[in-house]
């Protein structure tokens, strides 16, 4: 049986029969695109329908049996470039420093204070590395903090202070006991340059520019008891592979990646893949072991649900990250700190 099927307006001859037989796709797909290497080949769905006919000849000294088959293929040409992208990516960093350490004097805490507030208020004057923070803005920050308390936004009724337009972000202040904890969000610029967030798939190399702006937003000083990135975001097609999205937005965001060495594991959390990279310091024995420990979560949802109910997902469990990231990174901190006198200890002892 010769079956033809026609495909943007050629028609392609396909011959079926016994151990039927289909051109091979690339020649299909050569047909209309000349260059097939910057698509990506997507089979939708395959139908087949059978049907038999029963032929006797010369008074049943013989029977003959003859099939048909006829093959429906439906598929889709994408472009490689829209399968290394990612819609509205977010990207978080929590980073945590010590308010009030055991017995520390009142001019260390005010320190540990100003380190901490420099963030988001400093400004460089002079040397970039010089960062003031007028002294009544400090006194004015100082009071809303609360010894006693569990939790405490420290910008008070404003909670939140947000980045210069047309950038999207903001930073999150908070006191957790002895501890102070930054949020610092950035999706990237808005769309319309002042309040319009950016909905629209978004090439992967964007993501290293995010957490360049992150870092600018900070002045670079990393948290003194340690911090954790979180990316976060919607595959824009049903045909992505989670994992290797996962691998190109992990390139972006660390130095020297190295995939075998960093991934710690995944898993399906609330609807999206979750992957998980730390990369501890070499030697926890070494004095601020801490600022060489890395570690990196990317948070992939599928196209469905809506982009709302992921975001709505997110956005109600960023407290409970901001205190599952701050006891990670304390314990993590601690345990650099017991080992550090310890191989002193030891050095001494030999």
């Amino acid at each position: 049986m010769l079956s033809k099927r026609k495909i943007k307006g050629q028609t392609l001859n396909t011959s079926l029969g016994k151990g039927f037989w289909i051109p091979p796709i690339g020649n299909l797909i050569g047909k209309t695109l000349p260059d097939t290497r910057r698509f990506f080949f997507s089979i939708e769905a395959i139908s087949f329908t059978v049907g038999w006919r029963i032929a006797t000849l010369r008074e049943n000294f013989w029977n003959r049996q003859e099939f048909t088959i006829l093959v429906t293929i439906r598929w889709k040409l994408k472009p490689m470039s829209d399968l290394n992208k990612i819609v509205y990516p977010n990207l978080d960093l929590f980073l945590y420093d010590l308010r009030e350490g055991l017995g520390q004097d009142p001019e260390i805490i005010d320190h540990n204070r100003e380190r901490f507030w420099q963030r988001i208020y400093g400004h460089p004057e002079g040397d970039e590395s010089d960062l003031i923070l007028e002294p009544t803005l400090l006194a004015k920050l100082k009071q809303a903090e609360r010894s006693e308390s569990r939790l405490v936004e420290l910008l008070g009724a404003d909670v939140v202070k947000n980045f210069e337009r047309p950038l999207e972000g903001y930073y999150y202040p908070i006191q957790i006991g002895n501890t102070y904890a930054l949020q610092v969000n950035c999706s990237g610029v808005y769309a319309d340059g002042i309040r319009q967030s950016n909905h629209s798939p978004q090439p992967i190399t964007n993501i290293k520019n995010i957490q360049r702006e992150i870092l600018a937003h900070i002045n670079h000083q990393p948290g003194a008891i340690g911090q954790t990135w979180i990316l976060w975001g919607q595959l824009c097609d049903r045909d992505q592979d989670p994992t290797q999205i996962a691998l190109e937005c992990y390139k972006q965001l660390v130095s020297q990646p190295d995939w075998s060495r960093d991934f710690q594991a995944q898993g399906k959390v609330l609807g999206g893949t979750l992957f998980e990279f730390w990369r501890p310091p070499a030697n926890w024995s070494e004095p601020e072991a801490i600022k060489h420990n890395h570690h990196l979560l990317i948070w992939l949802f599928p196209k469905k649900p809506s982009l709302d109910s992921i975001i709505d997902t997110i956005t109600g469990i960023y407290i409970d990250l901001i205190y599952l990231l701050y006891y990670r990174n304390k314990i993590l901190w601690a345990y650099g700190e017991i080992n550090t006198p310890l191989a002193e200890l030891k050095a001494d002892l030999v």
